[in-house]
Order: C-alpha cells, then sequence, then structure tokens
C-alpha cells in the first residue's frame, strides 16, 4: 500500500475520502484519457466507423475535457455516495466477486484510470470486429454496461467474435475475388441500395479498410495498456491478490480476442490475387494485423475450433 493510501486510512482501518481528493482523482483521470493520444485516435476512429454504419445512432465528436470532467464527477459522486468510507479495501479482497471499479477509483485512482483505458481497448474492438449492421453495434454498445467481470468471462461475446469475423472474412472474399462470387449473393450485396455496383463495392472496400485499420489499432492499444497497467499496479499494488487475479483473465480474455484474430488473417491469405482489384493496401494491413495477432496468439481452450473463422458453405 502506498503512503498516500495510509495516510487516508482512519481509525480502525476505515477508508475516508475527502471531497478535495475526489475532486483532485477526477483532474488525474481527465489529465491521464487526453494525454493518452493513441486511445484518443482509436475512439475516435471508432466513433467515425460507426457513424458510417449507423449515422442515427452515433456521431463522431471527439470528447472535450468539458465533457469528460462531467462524466467523471458524476461517476465519482455516485460511488462517494454508495461508499462514503471508500469500500471495502481493494488489497484484502480475496473474491473477483467482490470486486468493484467505484472502490478502486476511491482508493487509487491511478490504477483504476488505467483498468478504464484498457477495458476501452476491449470495447473499441468488439465495436470494430461486431460492426457489420447496427443492430450488432447496439448489442455490442450493450456489453458495455457489464459489470468488468461478467464482461471478460462472456462466452457470447466470444461468439459474436467469431460469427462476426466469418462474415468479415466472407466481405473480403467478395472484394477481392468478384469472379469467384456467385451471380445470387452478389445482387444480395447491392440489394440494399440505390447504389451501381461499382459505387457500391468501393464503399464496401472503405468499409473492411476501415474495420482492419481499427482491429490493428485495437491490439495494438491493448496490449500496451495491458502493460501500463501491469507497471502501475506493480507500483501502487505490489502483491495485491484481486490484481493478479483480475490481471490473469484479462490476459486470458485477450489472449482468446487474440487467437481469434490471428485465425481470422490466417484465413485471409488464401484468398486469391489482391492486385486485381487494387486491394493491395488491404494486404499489407492484414499482413501486420497477421503478425500482431501471431506474436499473441493463445489456445482458447476446449471449445476452440480451427474453422472458427472460415465463411459458412
Amino acid at each position: 500500500m502506498d503512503q498516500n493510501s495510509e495516510n487516508r486510512l482512519g481509525k480502525g482501518g476505515n477508508f475516508r475520502v475527502p471531497r478535495k481528493e475526489l475532486d483532485f482523482s477526477v483532474d488525474l483521470a481527465v489529465t491521464l484519457i487526453l494525454q493518452d493520444d493513441f486511445l484518443g485516435s482509436l475512439r475516435l476512429l471508432s466513433a467515425m466507423h460507426c457513424a458510417a454504419i449507423d449515422p442515427a445512432g452515433y456521431h463522431p465528436n471527439p470528447q472535450s475535457s468539458y465533457s469528460l470532467r462531467s462524466d467523471w464527477t458524476a461517476r465519482a459522486k455516485a460511488w462517494l455516495e454508495s461508499y462514503p468510507d471508500g469500500g471495502p479495501k481493494v488489497d484484502s479482497l480475496t473474491s473477483l466477486g467482490d470486486f468493484n471499479f467505484g472502490t478502486l477509483f476511491l482508493q487509487y485512482p491511478e490504477s483504476a484510470v488505467s483498468l478504464w483505458i484498457l477495458m476501452q481497448a476491449f470495447y473499441a474492438l468488439d465495436r470494430f470486429v461486431c460492426s457489420n449492421s447496427p443492430a450488432n453495434l447496439e448489442r455490442a454498445a450493450r456489453w458495455e454496461t457489464l459489470s468488468l467481470v461478467t464482461y471478460l468471462d462472456a462466452d457470447r461475446v466470444k461468439k459474436a467474435w467469431r460469427v462476426a469475423l466469418r462474415a468479415l472474412l466472407d466481405d473480403i472474399r467478395q472484394i477481392s475475388e468478384p469472379s469467384a462470387t456467385s451471380g445470387s449473393r452478389r445482387s444480395r450485396m447491392y440489394s440494399t441500395s440505390q447504389e451501381s455496383p461499382n459505387s457500391s463495392l468501393s464503399r464496401r472496400k472503405d468499409e473492411v479498410l476501415r474495420r482492419i485499420d481499427g482491429i490493428f489499432l485495437g491490439i495494438v492499444k491493448l496490449e500496451v495498456a495491458q502493460n501500463e497497467f501491469a507497471k502501475i499496479c506493480a507500483t501502487q499494488l505490489p502483491g495485491v491478490l484481486i490484481v493478479d487475479m483480475l490481471s490473469e483473465k484479462i490476459e486470458i480474455a485477450a489472449n482468446v480476442r487474440f487467437s481469434i484474430i490471428h485465425k481470422f488473417s490466417s484465413h485471409c491469405f488464401g484468398l486469391r490475387d489482391y492486385k486485381r482489384v487494387g486491394l493491395v493496401m488491404l494486404h499489407l494491413k492484414l499482413g501486420c494485423l497477421f503478425v500482431v495477432a501471431m506474436g499473441r496468439n493463445a489456445e482458447e481452450g476446449p471449445d476452440s475450433t480451427q474453422s472458427d473463422t472460415e465463411p459458412a458453405g
């Protein structure tokens, strides 16, 4: 436990959070988030992509210092109302079922903000992977309302990733191998729009490239954020059981996602002749994605199969 935390313990070990200190914690959160240019770029790209998929539901406006401070002030006040004494001491918890992000923020704000940034990388990846329809975007948004531990354990998130990446692989197949695509399938591809086949194909290329960009940035940010969270916790919460348990769960969840992406990108290399439709850049991006994901590839468990991201049919 650091010296600042010890000074905030009252008689009997009860934790007290002065109002001034809460304001300082909010300022710290806003500063750390705004200073994270990588996170800002990822969130802006995500918002722009979501707005392109669902213009009525998303607006790609960057979050200002004022709106961030307003959001974090509201959260901090709610947490303080729920836990006026700071809640159960984080370094005494022995079960992830007892973990609460609000109490972590009240007791160790820098560690909490680092964890929040880490989770934003998970959520951004969800939006890029599962953005093949407004309905799936809405479903991904609902995952953000789950408790942290529930989200990391959720099988439905992993299953949705596999389904969405199968569909993305099929989209890549359609735009990279148009001659191999049946007429009926191609007609379905254009049937929802008044666009000509050429303009619709161009739009679909842009969408695919944007998703690949986002997935690539997301997995890089996820790895960076994991390392940052580990460094901060090593300083502020060294050897704390609940942090070790949470870090292990995060590592497993991240590795499952890396494994799914690795299989997806490896299947993409089975497609023919990107040059024929001007998709050299897509090939290069998929190559980068494959290499990065391969570096963190891990076994998903007994439910993993080699055909997780192969197109159906």
